[in-house]
């Protein structure tokens, strides 16, 4: 028979470090993936209102905001048209946005 010089037993707890450090090896593996995988996902998404299919690079916007809502002439020209706002309040708006000067 062959002596290798194996001769300490070093028992079971050899594996304990090569076994922790493979289950660290593919939870970082797991985590960097799912972390691309959301960067993509949320700079692939179109942010409404940018002009020419831009991507979003920010954040969504949010639940009160209105794509493409325009100048404040045009918003309140937009309630004005859905009746949000009568003829009267639709003008004393509009001169406190030009500060009672007429718009350039």
């Amino acid at each position: 028979m062959r002596y290798y010089g194996h001769g300490r037993h070093l028992g079971g707890w050899v594996w304990i470090f090569p076994g922790i450090t493979m289950v660290l090896f593919w939870a970082v593996l797991l985590a960097l993936i799912v972390l691309l995988w959301r960067m993509v996902a949320r700079h692939s998404r179109q942010v409404p209102g940018r002009s020419g299919g831009q991507l979003g690079w920010g954040p969504p916007p949010g639940p009160g905001a209105q794509p493409g809502a325009g100048t404040p002439e045009q918003v309140l020209a937009d309630r004005l048209a859905r009746g949000e706002i009568d003829t009267d309040e639709y003008q004393r708006r509009l001169d406190a946005l030009h500060g009672g000067r007429p718009p350039a």
